[in-house]
């Protein structure tokens, strides 16, 4: 690397994070899709999504364990210009991440049609959830290998190709969502004139039916959880013809490479163990707020619902930025380039909370308006809207703390991260938001509140950790 102006620490995170962070804002809006149409299916049913994705989210925490080893195995060795080795740990992640899909597939399937009660004892909730989430379990199997397909494109410098990508399959999950969810009727008649607006907004109830699939069903509910699978199948497919003709001429799929490779294997995992439990104790803490929320009634559980799905765009953003980070971080150590990672920290803080706001204020002034397209039950708008402006302040906390973290990630280093998280969660927020709905009875808002003050204290965490050398 060069000591110009256009390899600083700040322009190289940002030219890997800026694409990321579009490209994961943009891969969530499936999401929003899910949320827009299920919420047409009426009460309960946004509740349904979010509890399937809370369980999704746990079992996505092994994901993390290859998925933050790669990080730094991937971006020194590609900083180190190792093409050769660079192709051959790319392999090796990818294959790891394809054997455990399966296995964790199956595990959500077990989770979604036996542990439910966990949840909650509404029949109709668990019903939808059990539809949702025995297609659903495919996503899990897809998804893995994918993102470290992703992770690996933006390792060697092709975090465009994975914006690409991101925009192309939401186009399509935007035309297959409705098709599936409503299929031919009153509800959504299938046309070929998508942007006619009358009864159902964007949709042209009343057209005429487009030939190839006038004939389709309404699957409901059923219907979201294919239109993702499917989609998400199109993203690994776009993410090998990408990998496969990369720019930077890396070779993956080398015949000599099809073997497991014990001494990576184990290395990934030293490293990304302590990343995978950071992970889970996110997880789980979404599930457990989630069961907080479900408990307090289906309008208010439905808000809390909605605004989780729109929540996500702006934490996307958040990953993003980290994940650029990271990236840079790895590649900077690779390089022999450790003091400028600590000189531009500040600056490059600055910089993603001003990128964040492009987002996050807009959805703070107009959440009332934002909820109000997924439902007409004024409960549900209040509540949703609530939640939302919550969720609006928190990614700047956690931002903040994952850009202060990222040095650990890209450095291979996550023990401290995990002693850090595992702490203020365990000891701080859980036992806060127990005592809050189980003990004190308070009002269901607090959930934003406690998890705002929790946020702060994250910043002070990291900040120390950030300072120390415990990551050079």
């Amino acid at each position: 690397m060069n000591n110009d102006k256009k390899n600083t620490f700040t322009w190289l995170t940002l030219s890997i994070a800026i694409p990321s962070l579009v490209g994961f804002v943009v891969n969530y809006t499936h999401n929003l899709v899910d949320a827009y149409w299920v919420a047409k299916l009426g009460p309960g049913a946004p509740t349904a999504v979010i509890i399937a994705g809370a369980i999704f989210s746990i079992l996505m925490a092994v994901n993390e364990i290859i998925g933050i080893s790669t990080v730094p195995l991937f971006t020194q060795a590609f900083g180190a210009k190792d093409n050769e080795r660079t192709g051959y740990l790319i392999f090796q992640g990818i294959l790891l991440k394809a054997i455990l899909s399966v296995i964790f597939g199956f595990v959500f399937l077990f989770i979604v049609n036996n542990l439910l009660f966990l949840y909650t004892d509404k029949q109709l909730i668990i019903k939808m959830v059990q539809d949702y989430g025995n297609i659903f379990f495919l996503s899990l199997v897809i998804i893995m290998p994918y993102a470290t397909m992703q992770t690996a494109l933006r390792s060697i410098g092709e975090a465009n190709k994975t914006m690409i990508i991101a925009i192309l399959i939401t186009i399509f999950n935007l035309l297959l969502d409705p098709i599936l969810i409503f299929g031919k009727g009153a509800a959504a008649t299938i046309t070929w004139d998508y942007l006619k607006i009358s009864g159902v907004p964007l949709l042209g109830t009343g057209s005429a039916d487009f030939p190839l699939f006038g004939s389709i069903p309404s699957l409901g509910i059923k219907g979201a959880a294919l239109a993702t699978v499917i989609t998400q199948f199109m993203g690994i497919l776009f993410s090998l013809y990408f990998l496969i003709g990369n720019r930077p001429g890396i070779r993956i799929f080398k015949k000599r490479f099809f073997k497991f490779d014990k001494e990576v294997i184990i290395k990934m995992l030293t490293i990304g163990i302590p990343g995978g439990a950071i992970a889970f104790i996110f997880n789980f803490e979404n599930n457990f707020v989630t069961s907080l929320a479900a408990n307090y009634g289906l309008s208010i559980s439905d808000g809390f619902g909605i605004a989780s799905r729109i929540k996500g765009i702006m934490f996307m953003g958040t990953f993003g930025l980290s994940l650029g980070a990271a990236i840079s971080v790895g590649q900077f150590i690779g390089a022999g380039r450790i003091d400028e990672i600590r000189r531009d920290m500040k600056k490059l803080i600055l910089v993603s909370l001003g990128l964040l706001s492009i987002i996050n204020i807009p959805i703070f002034i107009f959440s009332p308006f934002i909820i109000s397209l997924f439902t007409d039950i004024p409960e549900t708008i209040k509540s949703g809207s609530v939640f939302l402006r919550f969720f609006s302040i928190i990614p700047y906390l956690i931002a903040t703390s994952l850009l202060f973290e990222s040095v650990f990630m890209g450095a291979g280093k996550n023990f401290p991260r995990l002693i850090a998280t595992s702490s203020v969660l365990i000891l701080l927020e859980f036992p806060l938001m127990y005592t809050m709905q189980k003990v004190l009875g308070f009002p269901w808002y607090n959930i934003g509140i406690i998890q705002c003050g929790v946020g702060v204290v994250y910043i002070i965490v990291d900040y120390f950790m950030f300072r120390s050398k415990l990551w050079e």
